[in-house]
């Protein structure tokens, strides 16, 4: 009798334990299959997104300029970002194309429905021995300090310049300083294929890096020319590289560029004072009398005008597939290629 009870306790507790597990695997197996729908839903939204850009490509695309309400695309009349790229049903779900955008009104990040232009970003493929103070800048707002700053920013340029020779000598970093590393390397000397990339220059880690990533491209890389969209470029992406105009000007300071940033922001974000809005307003290096600078702020602006850039190369498209079954989310960001409509980068989470 004491046997048999141990022997029917044994099996009650190997049964209990087998549904536990029967369960788990279940459960598991069910979210595999949802994870798999909202990927393919998420991928959907790209294929979506090129065509619509596809056939943006194939009409009319007369004086058109990227702004953040309309970037890589023109909407007709009836048509709204929220209508183009919002809760696109598919049979198993429904796909978006969206990123977040900081709204210094509310001082929060709302959503904005489309692409991202490139050239809202500095590309690290064009810094050089002229230049390489935007990203100095740049890293300064983002809170590094000012040596940790022009070291990297110093350090980028020899990376990816051809030669052997330390740029702006204390601050740079060639061969000699990565093979004596505790883990060698070379330095790389060609253009970054990568952001990431950018975590093997010297001073760079991952705190820096993730502050960083948000404001920065290689994209094109082999560009040899410094150039921002003034239509769609952050608050400190635009006063990084008018900072280094204003450097370059003996009656202005950094005080004048930091007006005419102001100015910029406000004026494109139209009479709701909101980005990514339907009435968002562009500016023109040809026409910049409309936001009303000063003389100063002026003489910033055209100075940098040739640098200025109003349509993209390349254009960021992050989709969110969401499955209906169990609700799961998939997210897919890719960089296109306008000229032939191919991927030049993607990454999924």
């Amino acid at each position: 009798m004491i046997v048999g009870l141990w022997i029917l306790v044994v099996l009650s507790i190997l049964a209990i334990g087998l549904g536990r597990r029967t369960r788990i695997n279940l459960a598991l197996a069910k979210h595999v299959v949802a994870k798999t729908k909202a990927d393919y839903l998420a991928w959907a939204g790209i294929n979506y997104a090129l065509n619509q850009m596809s056939n943006l490509a194939s009409g009319n695309e007369e004086n058109k300029i990227d702004i953040l309400y309309q970037c890589g695309i023109s909407f007709d009349e009836e048509q709204t970002s929220e209508s183009v790229f919002k809760d696109i049903p598919l049979k198993d779900g429904i796909f978006d194309v969206r990123y977040n955008i900081y709204d210094a009104s509310n001082n929060q990040n709302d959503i904005c429905y489309g692409f991202q232009d490139e050239e809202r970003r500095i590309n690290l493929n064009a810094l050089n021995s002229q230049n390489y103070k935007v990203l100095s800048y740049l890293l300064v707002f983002l809170g590094v300090e000012n040596i940790a700053a022009d070291e990297i920013a110093s350090s980028v340029v020899d990376w990816k310049d051809a030669d052997s020779d330390v740029f702006n000598s204390s601050f740079g970093a060639e061969d000699d300083f990565y093979m004596s590393r505790e883990k060698p390397y070379h330095c790389k000397n060609l253009s970054l294929d990568t952001i990431e990339e950018i975590l093997l220059v010297k001073s760079v880690d991952d705190k820096i890096f993730k502050r960083l990533k948000g404001y920065i491209t290689v994209f094109p890389k082999q560009s040899t020319e410094l150039s921002i969209n003034v239509n769609t470029a952050s608050e400190i992406v635009l006063k990084s590289f008018f900072y280094l105009f204003a450097d370059q000007n003996p009656t202005a300071s950094w005080a004048d560029a930091d007006s005419l940033v102001a100015k910029i922001l406000q004026y494109r974000q139209g009479s709701d004072g909101k980005p990514c809005t339907a009435d968002d307003q562009t500016i023109q290096k040809n026409n910049v009398e409309t936001f009303a600078l000063n003389s100063i702020e002026l003489s910033i602006f055209l100075s940098a005008s040739g640098k200025i850039k109003e349509e993209s190369l390349y254009y960021r498209i992050k989709t969110q597939g969401r499955s209906f079954f169990l609700n799961v989310l998939s997210e897919i960001e890719v960089v296109v290629d306008r000229e032939n409509f191919s991927i030049a980068s993607w990454s999924k989470k």
